[in-house]
């Protein structure tokens, strides 16, 4: 029979900051993100969070997706 696993994470931190730039204008984000993995190796996971560019381009969200 085979087995899979799902995990999750939830994450409130001050600032979302990629390579030294705020994403968030240094205002707090909410982050989480959901993964499954088969024991095959098959896996599937989704990750996103808020944003707030500058300059403003009308972005509220991020999502990152992996499939392998």
């Amino acid at each position: 029979m085979a087995s899979a696993q799902l995990t999750g994470n939830l994450t409130l931190t001050s600032d979302y900051v990629w390579r030294g730039s705020s994403q968030t204008r240094e205002r707090p984000a909410i982050q989480g993100g959901i993964k499954y993995a088969h024991e095959s190796g098959l896996y599937a996971s989704v990750w996103g969070s808020n944003v707030k560019f500058k300059p403003d381009n009308g972005a509220t969200s991020e999502f990152d997706i992996a499939l392998g």
